[in-house]
């Protein structure tokens, strides 16, 4: 794909970065996430403040995340269409020694769950009921990420609208998924548990299930 980026930023004497931007725009973009493909368009509108060039560590509180056109790569996980979403944060840390982190609260816009259901299996292997929720519209989500060395951790993750709610975590450490999704519709629920390429579906008490399961970020 294709990349700009551009930068504004104000320093003070001490070499702090007092305010600023960094803008990251991306066309046909590609990128592995967990153990599918992902291709789209981004703007990332990074807002830097507080931070600390020497010690190197930064914070975005105010950045924004806009993702369009999104596509998974491999067909079979989803229905096709692209997807898009809005991602803010209303608090981001990131230290940039050695090891990275990163450690964020994320406000999400997005177009349905179709894309969250990708992420955990194909949809062929959802039960007819879970897919229709694909179709049921737009939907507000919140949860933390954070990054630790070559580990992405999505916990607390809980997306809803008027008609269905969702809670999910995903850990990903070498590209091999890990995590719990519950989805709940009207009177039925569903829980589903990955490890790798093993998946179990809990249909019995999946709220219970889920809520007995650990958080993985303290």
């Amino acid at each position: 794909g294709r990349a700009r980026i551009d930068a504004d930023l104000a320093l003070d004497a001490a070499g702090r970065i007092e305010h600023g931007r960094v803008g990251l725009h991306g066309r046909g973009a590609r990128v592995r996430f967990g153990a599918i493909d992902l291709a789209g368009d981004f703007d990332l509108d990074a807002r830097i403040g507080g931070s600390d060039l020497a010690a190197r560590r930064f914070d975005l509180d105010g950045t924004t995340l806009r993702l369009r056109k999104v596509k998974v790569v491999d067909a079979g996980r989803t229905a096709g269409e692209d997807w898009w979403a809005d991602i803010a944060l209303p608090r981001g840390r990131v230290d940039a020694t050695r090891p990275f982190r990163v450690d964020a609260r994320a406000d999400i816009g997005m177009q349905d769950v179709g894309l969250l259901l990708a992420l955990f299996t194909r949809h062929r292997d959802y039960p007819k009921w879970a897919l229709r929720l694909v179709d049921a519209g737009p939907l507000h989500a919140k949860g933390r990420m954070a990054i630790d060395r070559d580990t992405l951790v999505f916990d607390r993750v809980e997306a809803n609208n008027d008609r269905f709610g969702v809670k999910a975590r995903l850990r990903l450490a070498q590209s091999r998924p890990r995590g719990d999704l519950l989805l709940r519709w009207r009177a039925l629920g569903l829980g589903l548990e990955i490890d790798g390429e093993r998946q179990a579906f809990h249909v019995l008490r999946a709220g219970a299930w889920y809520e007995e399961r650990p958080a993985f970020l303290p």
